[in-house]
C-alpha cells in the first residue's frame, strides 16, 4: 500500500475539516523528491547527485527546485490530482458496467472482467476503470490458469467433473488464442512413453516408512499390518514406499514388489447404523461414538485430501 493510501485511511475526518488547515496528500514518489530537493536547497547535495538520486535530467531537477522554492512542498504535488481523467468514461456507461460486474463478475480481476464486458456486453473499458488497484498488475500464466478457469467454470454453470471436462476444449482454444506464442524452436522434444513408464504411479503421493519387525507401519493415522510373505519379511527394518492414489487406492511396495496388507484405522468412528444394528451393545457403542466425536482427531495435513474422491476405496489394494 502506498503512503498516499495510508494517509487517506488514517487521517482523522475532524482534522481535515479544521478551518485554516490545508492538507496536502503526497505519493511515495513525491515524498522522496521532497527529501532530495530539501537537501539540494540546503546545499547538502550537488545538482548532479540530486539528478542521479531522482533519476532525472539536471534541467528537470532545477525545474522542481524552482517549484519547491516558490510553493514549498505543495509545489511538488501533481496538479492533476483530484481532477477527472481525460480518458474518463461517461457516468452512465460506468454505472452500467459496474452494475454488471457486481451482478456477474464480482470475483473477477480487472483484466478478465474487462474482457467479459467487451465480449459479452459490448462495453469497452480500460482496466483501471474496474478498480483503483488495477494499474501495474501483471497477469502471469500460472495465476491466469488458476483464476480464469475457475471463473469460466462458474459462468458456464459447471458443477461436476464431467461438466468441467466438457468445457476444457473451448477454454483451451480461447486461452491459446489469447496467450500462445510460437516457440523459438519448432522441434517437438517430447519423447514417447516407454513400457516401464506408469503415469498412474507418477501422479500418486509417495512417502516412505520403515517396516517394523511385527510387519507393521503407520501412514495417515492408519496402522498397516503386512501379510507375512517372504517379500514382506525381507523388508523388515528397511524403507518401504507408500503410494497414495488420487482415487483412494493405496499400495505398499518394496523394491517394486507390491505387498499385501490389512488395516487398523485409529480414527475409524462407530457409525449410527452400527449402534442401531447392535441392540445389546448400543449403549456402549453410543458412549464410544461420543468420545470419538469429542476427540475430533484429524488425518495428516501432509497427506492428500480425500474430499473429492467419489470412490471411497480408502486404503484398499487393487
Amino acid at each position: 500500500m502506498s503512503l498516499l493510501c495510508q494517509i487517506e485511511m488514517t487521517l482523522p475526518r475532524i482534522f481535515r475539516e479544521v478551518p485554516g488547515v490545508t492538507v496536502r496528500l503526497m505519493s511515495d514518489k513525491e515524498l522522496a523528491r521532497l527529501e532530495v530537493l530539501r537537501d539540494l536547497d540546503q546545499r547538502g547535495l550537488t545538482p548532479a547527485a540530486a539528478a542521479q538520486l531522482l533519476g532525472l535530467e539536471r534541467r528537470q531537477v532545477f525545474r522542481l527546485l524552482k517549484a519547491y522554492r516558490a510553493e514549498g512542498p505543495a509545489g511538488l504535488v501533481s496538479k492533476r490530482r483530484g481532477r477527472p481523467s481525460n480518458r474518463r468514461q461517461p457516468a452512465e456507461l460506468r454505472a452500467t458496467a459496474l452494475a454488471i460486474i457486481r451482478e456477474r463478475y464480482w470475483d473477477f480481476g480487472p483484466t478478465l472482467a474487462a474482457e467479459k464486458l467487451s465480449e459479452l456486453h459490448g462495453i469497452a473499458l480500460g482496466r483501471e476503470t474496474n478498480s483503483s488497484q488495477a494499474k501495474g498488475r501483471v497477469e502471469r500464466a500460472h495465476k491466469t490458469l488458476q483464476d480464469r478457469l475457475v471463473k469460466e467454470l462458474r459462468l458456464a454453470g459447471a458443477s461436476n467433473l464431467a461438466e468441467g471436462n466438457a468445457l476444457l476444449p473451448s477454454f483451451m482454444a480461447d486461452y491459446n488464442a489469447r496467450f500462445a506464442k510460437p516457440p523459438a524452436n519448432g522441434k517437438d522434444l517430447h519423447r514417447p512413453l516407454r513400457d516401464e513408464d506408469k503415469l498412474e504411479d507418477a501422479f500418486a503421493w509417495k512417502e516412505e516408512r520403515t517396516l517394523s519387525r511385527a510387519l507393521t507401519l503407520q501412514y495417515d493415522k492408519v496402522v498397516f499390518v503386512l501379510a507375512p510373505t517372504d517379500q514382506a519379511k525381507a523388508a523388515i527394518g528397511k524403507r518401504v514406499t507408500v503410494l497414495d492414489y488420487p482415487d483412494g487406492r493405496l499400495s505398499i511396495r518394496y523394491k517394486g514388489v507390491e505387498l499385501a496388507y490389512r488395516t487398523f484405522d485409529k480414527l475409524r468412528q462407530v457409525s449410527q447404523a452400527e449402534i442401531v444394528e447392535n441392540k445389546r451393545l448400543s449403549a456402549v457403542l453410543a458412549v464410544i461414538r461420543e468420545q470419538q466425536i469429542a476427540r475430533a482427531e484429524a488425518r495428516s495435513k501432509k497427506a492428500p485430501r480425500r474430499r473429492d474422491q467419489s470412490d471411497a476405496r480408502l486404503f484398499k489394494v487393487g
